[in-house]
């Protein structure tokens, strides 16, 4: 039998219990000889198992769900952007065309934490130095952290790189930030530190993902309330949370613990009541220089080429439409692939560009997108998507000959930025061609080049 034993400070052990009974000459009992064995390793691993399968049930609904989520989100993001574009900052209406604005961004912000934590994807993963983008935060924090709390940096003397992607990275020390911030209403010592430790068979024993090795361990301590225990063991579970309603989503350690999940880390939890809470988060430490990130700041710019586009939810093919024509662009729809193919055979002199959603009925996109290229072996196409997409789907399509992704929920910007990029790219390689064969350029024509 499974039972817990009460240690002298109060501390309880989970143990299973084998009883032998004794038998004297004649068979008659005389005693049980018992023994107990603990199982604290045993019952943290059957926890972390429990929240594996939770989170992959959720993962599962979640994935299910984003597409229509995104879909609806695309629509109303794409319509506030166009009457904010039309409207003067004069309007009685432009506050709350903004609200609708900021309020679309953080309910795509939701769905978006969801699928980050329930499933692996989305994560662009790269060599980068861990000090340079803390030092970043903190900058942050000086926003964000009242005077009555302290806040101490105290980095290893070596700057420390690991496989991570910044974004997602930055979201993690962001979460255990505003929680530590939360713990200390009254004030106290928020605490982010970094060291290079070695992890051996004992601790990896706890952590079934990792591997005896070198890690990074970063560490974000405060000195607030703490985390009682029976709650302790429920911070991971998504939309739990211990806050007033309307001042927690529940996604915040969620996040955190599937993102450094993702990155092949671990993260361990010490807390006291009375006295704060420390969460360790251990990454694998990466030995090559890290890549530096070049930022891009390129204007969105308009053109007036014609543009197929393909989408089956009437509200984002409208709104799409709508934004693509006030960007210049001669716009052609399609609901599905086959209206798409039947278009382009008619069309296809003329059109540009292709942009096609993935899912659709009859025809998907990357079906689609085949039997386009059997029509034109060089059609230019991107594709939409509202599911959680995988850096290696997204680089399967890119090999098969797509110019690119964009995920949904867009912004208008961002769609006419990614159109302008594959039609500039069309027409530099259509140029290069063109002298390479010692021609005169002829006209653009946008069907080569890959971004």
């Amino acid at each position: 039998m499974e039972l817990e034993l009460v240690c002298r400070d109060g501390h309880r052990i989970p143990v299973r219990l084998n009883m032998v009974g004794v038998r004297d000459r004649q068979g008659a009992y005389q005693g049980y000889w018992a023994t107990a064995r603990d199982i604290s390793a045993e019952k943290r691993l059957e926890a972390q198992l429990l929240q594996a399968q939770k989170l992959e049930s959720l993962g599962t609904l979640v994935g299910g769900i984003a597409h229509d989520f995104n879909n609806m989100l695309t629509a109303i993001l794409g319509y506030a952007q166009l009457l904010l574009g039309q409207a003067n900052q004069e309007d009685r209406f432009y506050e709350h065309l903004q609200q609708i604005e900021v309020l679309s961004q953080r309910a795509a912000d939701v769905v978006q934490q969801l699928l980050t934590f329930s499933r692996e994807g989305t994560s662009r993963q790269r060599r980068l130095l861990l000090h340079p983008l803390l030092k970043e935060i903190g900058k942050l924090l000086q926003r964000m952290i009242p005077e009555n709390i302290e806040v101490e940096m105290h980095l290893a003397a070596e700057d420390l790189a690991i496989e991570a992607d910044p974004t997602q990275l930055q979201q993690v020390v962001m979460n255990l930030v505003v929680n530590a911030r939360d713990a200390m209403p009254e004030g106290g010592q928020l605490r982010i530190e970094t060291a290079r430790v070695k992890l051996d068979e004992s601790f990896c024993r706890a952590h079934p993902n990792l591997r005896p090795g070198d890690y990074v361990r970063l560490r974000v301590s405060d000195t607030g309330v703490g985390i009682p225990p029976d709650i302790q063991r429920r911070i991971f579970d998504p939309f739990f949370t211990t806050k007033e309603a309307g001042k927690g989503t529940g996604l915040g350690l969620p996040v955190v613990y599937g993102i450094v999940k993702n990155h092949g880390g671990a993260v361990e939890v010490e807390s006291e009541v009375g006295r704060g809470t420390t969460i360790a988060l251990y990454f694998p430490l990466v030995e090559k220089p890290a890549e530096v990130e070049r930022a891009s700041s390129a204007e969105v710019k308009g053109g007036s080429e014609t543009i197929l586009l393909v989408e089956d939810e009437p509200t984002v093919l409208e709104l799409a439409r709508a934004a693509l024509e006030h960007y210049g662009y001669q716009v052609l729809t399609a609901q599905n692939g086959v209206e798409a193919i039947a278009t382009y055979r008619d069309h296809g002199s003329e059109i540009a560009l292709v942009i096609l959603d993935v899912v659709m009925p009859k025809l998907g996109g990357r079906e689609t997108f085949r039997e386009l290229q059997r029509i034109d072996p060089g059609v230019k196409a991107i594709l939409a998507s509202g599911y959680d997409t995988s850096e290696s789907l997204v680089n399967e399509l890119l090999q098969s000959g797509v110019c690119g992704l964009v995920r949904k929920p867009y912004q208008i910007q961002e769609l006419a930025q990614a159109v302008r990029q594959v039609l500039d790219q069309s027409m530099v390689e259509d140029r290069k061609e063109a002298l390479t064969k010692n021609k005169t350029p002829h006209p653009p024509h946008p069907f080569f080049g890959l971004i």
